[in-house]
């Protein structure tokens, strides 16, 4: 796995450097001190993986972190910081992990060979010296929730889309609320408070898709009724979608572990590329 290391202290790169290099998996093929030395490198280097220091010098991590996905779609960002609280902020932002400088370099190590497995495990569609000219995705459906966590999802499909000059479907599923009955018979829904979370729904998507294509990205907007995993796969048919895009955890609490499933039954049911984030939340 190629490795470039992006921190301004050096003995942070050396002490990752020595770390890396003792696994022997690892090549070091370059180290940058700010963002703009980054950029170049990691347009000329594509690197397996990129290491990067959430208060490098530069641009602000927010708005790097894009254009290293443009630079090189397929490279693994892995944010280190110091600070704790900073987990959250760098994986809304974008990146594939997240490693605290506080951890033993074990800790570390472990981290990153679950990467390199994962890599591994990853059918290699394309030759990445020739990854810019190939436009696999044509169409990709991304099913949001209306949280922040399951939005996580977006930056990924964003880089995807302006890559593949690629359609993003934006699907929103509403499940009818049942009217509570006492008797054996066939449960109506509450067609009143449907709607609403049809328009509600709606609304939101809209203003998501107004986003993209503030971004020069096409999307559609659809709203399913029914379960979430059958709305997913009945769309991803319907509309022959190349890729879906989702997170594994898109809310809290005890409807974490219903999405968490909803990206599980996906898994297991669907016939297409599947791409699945995991939105992990800050702990407290």
């Amino acid at each position: 796995m190629h490795v470039l290391l992006a921190d301004d202290q050096p003995q942070i790169r050396s002490a990752l450097r020595l770390l890396l290099e003792q696994e022997g998996e690892f090549e070091v093929v370059g180290e940058a001190v700010n963002s703009e030395s980054l950029l170049t490198q990691v347009k000329a280097r594509q690197p397996d993986l990129v290491l990067l220091d959430w208060e490098l010098p530069g641009r602000p991590i927010t708005e790097l972190l894009p254009m290293l996905r443009q630079a090189a779609p397929a490279s693994q960002i892995v944010v280190l910081s110091s600070r704790l609280e900073a987990q959250h902020d760098a994986l809304v932002a974008g990146s594939d992990g997240f490693i605290s400088k506080g951890h033993p370099p074990e800790h570390l190590l472990a981290i990153l060979h679950r990467l390199q497995e994962a890599q591994k495990k990853i059918v290699s569609w394309v030759n990445l010296t020739t990854i810019t000219e190939v436009c696999m995705y044509k169409t990709i459906l991304v099913p949001l929730d209306g949280s922040a966590r399951a939005e996580v999802i977006l930056s990924h499909v964003e880089n995807l889309a302006q890559w593949s000059n690629a359609t993003v479907l934006l699907l929103g599923v509403v499940e009818p609320e049942p009217i509570m009955v006492f008797e054996p018979v066939a449960i109506p829904f509450d067609n009143q408070l449907y709607e609403q979370q049809v328009k509600t729904t709606e609304k939101y998507l809209y203003q998501i898709s107004e986003q993209l294509r503030a971004k020069n990205i096409t999307s559609q907007v659809y709203v399913g009724q029914g379960r979430v995993v059958e709305q997913i796969i009945q769309v991803s048919e319907e509309k022959n979608v190349d890729l879906i895009a989702m997170v594994s955890h898109g809310r809290t609490g005890l409807a974490q572990v219903f999405y968490g499933s909803v990206a599980v039954g996906v898994l297991h049911r669907v016939n297409r590329p599947l791409l699945i984030i995991r939105s992990i939340e800050q702990q407290s």
